[in-house]
């Protein structure tokens, strides 16, 4: 995540913010509101596993996709 940070922001880009989750939490609806809250122009997560099914089908459910691209 850091060296996906540091790249990003020497491209010009602007990182707005860190969510980490707690392993092995798999709740993610805290963290789908406050990315609504702040509404980047995208979210890069790296998640293994169910873990990365389940966030990817609540953000979906979510509608941030048609608005966030998820990265």
């Amino acid at each position: 995540m850091d060296a996906f940070g540091e790249a990003y922001t020497k491209a010009g880009g602007e990182v707005v913010g860190d969510l980490w989750v707690p392993f092995p939490n798999v709740e993610f609806q805290h963290h789908i509101a406050e990315i609504a809250r702040v509404k980047p122009d995208a979210v890069y997560v790296y998640f293994a596993g169910g873990a990365a099914t389940k966030f990817i089908k609540e953000y979906h459910a979510s509608g941030l996709d048609d608005t966030i691209p998820l990265m």
